[in-house]
């Protein structure tokens, strides 16, 4: 209590130095306003250009107060001295606090860090992080931080998205924006690594996100980092992403081991081996693997036939994991095919196709077809059945019938290549010798 009072006479003694005037506490709020309009305007200076906003600390003279208060009780503690050396402890403390009275620490004379110094990251999360398949969706969601935390005010237009991958650029869909986080979607027309670039508000993520997208034959075919657009900005990144090698020493990770056709068990088959010049060859591979299954995929067989002649060839994936191919020599002579993987040769993979020369003959362009309708089971000698027959044939043009007026009736038919069908129907049934078919 006797401190207290001691305090109090000092205070009273100094009236002149604590009791402000008018125009002190005016000045005082200007001056405290001026500097919360400075300290708005550079917040908001610093959210349009997406940089981080670090307001100055403010000590408050009540925080002040309390610390040298508390100091200068602690030191009348520590002395066990008279009255008048606590009242001169008393009068220094308040001393001390009359000059920092109402005072703020400078406002920085630095800006604060840019985008680019601290640096634009991203999290993932959703389905494609653990990767993607050919063919279906990939849907991801990336949130984008500075410092961080997630990068402030973001709006769906701030966001660009530029994917890196075989087959080029797939069509996206970017969706949301709330609290920087942005949904991503696309589908993957074939499998490969796929390298998701980000550009935020004019400003590139440190490095690109990588998605590793299996084809049809559970594989993840390499494909390197290029970065166009990044490049074309000036920008580089050390290294890109790597897609990690799965081991082979655990059952999960197995289903992700790369898988390629055995020599061994592929086999090629149906092959022909007498043909003329005129006509095409055909035979079947067969990609299996080790264990005799059928792989499904896209795999390159190297086909060579060595002959008289060139010879055209043409492989067709069936997508079952069989493939057919087709070959067609110029000429006449003995032939060697030879069908290998990867410079191995497969299982039934060379054979020779004895090729003979084509025999000519006739070739019918144009043909009149001439019948004539039973009735009773006895030929009719009258015509006017000609409502009542129906006709259908393949070919580019429709035949026409005509009535000759004594039970007889002509077809003239145009004759295409390949599978040729007539067909004369009376009363929804065919007349008899008909349907014809023949193939040229």
């Amino acid at each position: 209590m006797l401190y207290l009072e001691e305090m109090y006479g000092v205070l009273k003694d100094m009236t002149p130095k604590f009791q402000a005037s008018a125009e002190w506490n005016k000045k005082y709020d200007a001056d405290e306003k001026q500097k919360k309009f400075a300290e708005w305007k550079l917040k908001k200076e610093c959210e349009a250009r997406g940089e981080i906003y670090s307001p100055p600390t403010r000590i408050s003279s009540s925080r002040a107060t309390s610390q040298r208060v508390a100091a200068s009780v602690g030191d009348q503690k520590s002395q066990n001295s008279t009255g008048s050396k606590r009242l001169s402890a008393t009068k220094r403390t308040i001393t001390q606090e009359t000059g920092i009275r109402g005072s703020l620490d400078s406002v920085p004379t630095t800006n604060p860090p840019s985008i680019d110094e601290v640096g634009l990251s991203y999290d993932i999360s959703g389905r494609a992080k653990e990767g993607g398949t050919e063919g279906r969706m990939c849907i991801f969601t990336v949130t984008l931080l500075l410092d961080g935390k997630p990068v402030p005010n973001p709006t769906k237009e701030d966001l660009k998205v530029f994917v890196d991958c075989p087959g080029g650029p797939p069509k996206l869909n970017i969706m949301g924006g709330n609290g920087g986080s942005y949904h991503v979607g696309f589908t993957p027309t074939e499998g490969g690594e796929f390298y998701c670039d980000f550009l935020w508000r004019g400003h590139w993520c440190k490095e690109p996100f990588l998605i590793a997208v299996k084809n049809k034959a559970n594989m993840v075919p390499s494909h390197p980092y290029t970065g166009p657009e990044r490049k074309a900005a000036g920008q580089t990144i050390q290294s890109a992403p790597v897609r990690p090698i799965i081991s082979p020493s655990t059952s999960d990770n197995k289903k992700l081991i790369t898988k390629e056709p055995s020599v061994q068990h592929s086999i090629c088959s149906g092959r022909t081996c007498e043909m003329t010049d005129e006509e095409y060859g055909t035979f079947n591979i067969t990609a299996k693997d080790n264990n005799g299954e059928h792989l499904k995929g896209n795999f390159h067989f190297d086909v060579k036939i060595d002959g008289p002649s060139a010879v055209d060839t043409n492989t067709s994936n069936n997508g079952d994991g069989t493939y057919k191919c087709t070959f067609g020599p110029a000429s006449a002579g003995e032939y060697t095919v030879e069908v290998t993987y990867q410079g191995q040769l497969l299982n039934h993979g060379t054979w020779e196709v004895n090729v003979s020369e084509a025999i000519g003959g006739i070739v019918f362009e144009d043909i009149t077809i001439l019948f004539r309708t039973i009735e009773a089971g006895k030929p009719k000698q009258t015509g006017g059945d000609l409502p009542n027959l129906k006709i259908s044939a393949t070919g580019e043009e429709k035949p026409e019938i005509y009535d000759l007026e004594d039970g007889r009736y002509t077809l003239d038919y145009h004759v295409i290549h390949g599978q040729n069908t007539i067909d004369v129907s009376c009363n929804g049934k065919s007349l008899g010798g008909f349907p014809l078919s023949w193939k040229i």
